[in-house]
């Protein structure tokens, strides 16, 4: 069925396709050969999918070159100086997104921020997002008490597997949907089983069954779904239960009365509506990409900073050591102490780097522009390969692919500048920076704090040890995700 739906989309498309070649102007890049007409979409399908494939093409051409998908020249940048030119310096020039005709990504996330293209709706969707999730700036002391108190839950259920080895990954997605919820809905909105019941079936889906050969038919040619694609009814019963889920959601909120100060992303989105700047579907999407990505980050980091410690005791050691000399094990950790505890947030920042969990970040030019000494004329899609970046040794020393904490601190044993670290950018940069960046950071540091106050982490099998090996990771079109794995939390 597979190779049928592959030599159909082939024949339908080759003379759009043709055209296509004819008159498209050619970007002077090199790059990979493709077959006829598909171009190099084959390559992802049958090398462990883009970030690994792209990666191999970015060893092989260099820093910029192109790869062609269905007719179609896409850029890609793996070094620093292009990706910071086009995610800063020339942001306008690349903030848009290629998004029109990816059909499934369209369907789950249309009306949101992240995949709207560059206009005057992302614009005002982009401020609703940012007012919020403000409390983040003046509101930080009581994402810290919410954040800790939900925190203080996990490491309660964790305590409670009495140090046997037990799969972290629930637990985890329960504290980050709790915490999500209470962004989104409000402290005084109860949370629900079915709430995580809701976040683990989504993320299962984007995370195992939205990828492989079906997914990138689908993406590609939509009309592949009269013919069976499986896809195809994933999509529609993520469709059904988010629609469900965020009426409840929406109803429980207006059930429960909010302080009347206390700003939630939700308040901000049902006054823009009743000023009819806001439809029903914009409010689902912007919901559900707040949701998914606040989970998602943190829950994907978080599996690797465990990860790291159970692969590096002597790591582990040392921030425990900071733990206790500034904070002690009593104390729940403040964002204040960050300042005071180089060795951890050097710890965050190399978790974030190595897994590169998005990775690459998909843009489009808004008009005809350049880059790296070549011409780009408008809509021409350019990929951001973060991973490839985040392990280029011309940025990071001390061997890139191994995860070394200490490459962010001087001979001090201080942070080193921003200036040094500037290469890190787990959250993008620029006009389309992740809104969330410092609400999840604050998450990060919180809970890695509260969970080594409280605990050693070990291997669950010390004869099979669970690696820190990204290429042990599931490879999503554009994600990293570590597959699930057993722990043992021994009590300090």
């Amino acid at each position: 069925m597979l190779y049928e739906l592959l030599l159909a989309s082939t024949v339908l498309c080759l003379t759009y396709n043709i055209y296509k070649y004819m008159v498209k102007k050619t970007i002077k890049l090199p790059g990979p050969r493709g077959l006829p007409f598909i171009g190099n979409i084959h390559s992802f399908i049958q090398d462990g999918g883009p970030v690994w494939q792209v990666q191999k093409w970015a060893n092989k051409y260099g820093d910029t070159f192109k790869i062609n998908i269905l007719g179609e020249e896409i850029v890609i940048l793996s070094d620093y100086d292009s990706i910071y030119e086009a995610l800063v310096e020339r942001s306008n020039d690349f903030a848009g997104r290629p998004f029109e005709k990816s059909y499934v990504t369209k369907k789950l996330f249309s009306h949101g921020i992240f995949i709207q293209d560059f206009t005057q709706r992302f614009e005002a969707n982009k401020k609703l997002g940012s007012r919020g999730l403000k409390q983040h700036g003046d509101g930080i002391g009581r994402i810290v008490n919410l954040s800790n108190e939900n925190i203080s839950q996990t490491v309660k259920e964790f305590k409670e597997e009495n140090g046997q080895p037990f799969q972290p990954h629930d637990k985890l997605q329960n504290l980050f949907c709790r915490i999500i919820i209470c962004v989104l809905l409000g402290e005084n909105t109860p949370y629900k089983e079915d709430d995580g019941e809701f976040a683990r079936k989504w993320l299962e889906d984007i995370e195992v069954n939205l990828r492989g050969p079906f997914f990138y038919l689908i993406q590609m040619f939509p009309w592949t779904r009269y013919f069976g694609n499986p896809v195809y009814s994933t999509m529609n019963e993520m469709m059904k239960c988010r629609n469900k889920t965020f009426t409840e959601w929406i109803e429980r909120f207006k059930h429960y009365k909010q302080e009347s100060g206390e700003r939630t992303l939700i308040k901000e989105l049902l006054a823009a509506k009743e000023d009819g700047k806001m439809t029903d579907d914009g409010i689902f999407g912007i919901m559900i990409e707040t949701f998914i990505a606040g989970i998602f980050t943190t829950h994907t980091t978080t599996s690797g900073f465990l990860l790291a410690m159970m692969n590096f005791p002597d790591i582990q050691s040392k921030l425990h050591e900071e733990i206790d000399h500034v904070i002690g094990k009593d104390q729940l950790p403040e964002l204040s102490d960050r300042e005071k505890m180089p060795y951890m947030e050097a710890t965050i920042l190399e978790t974030l780097r190595y897994m590169s969990m998005i990775t690459p970040i998909f843009h489009k030019t808004t008009c005809d522009t350049n880059i790296a000494g070549c011409d780009l004329p408008k809509n021409t899609q350019v990929w951001m390969n973060l991973y490839g970046m985040h392990h280029d040794k011309r940025y990071f020393k001390h061997n890139p692919d191994s995860f070394v904490p200490s490459r962010f601190l001087d001979s001090d044993g201080h942070l080193v500048p921003h200036e040094e670290r500037k290469a890190v950018l787990a959250f993008g940069a620029g006009r389309r920076v992740c809104l969330g960046e410092v609400l999840a950071k604050t998450r990060m540091f919180l809970l890695f704090t509260q969970l080594l106050q409280n605990f050693y982490f070990e291997q669950a099998d010390p004869e099979n040890p669970v690696l820190f090996d990204m290429r042990k990771f599931i490879a999503g079109p554009d994600t990293l995700v570590a597959t699930k794995f057993k722990i043992v939390a021994k009590p300090r």
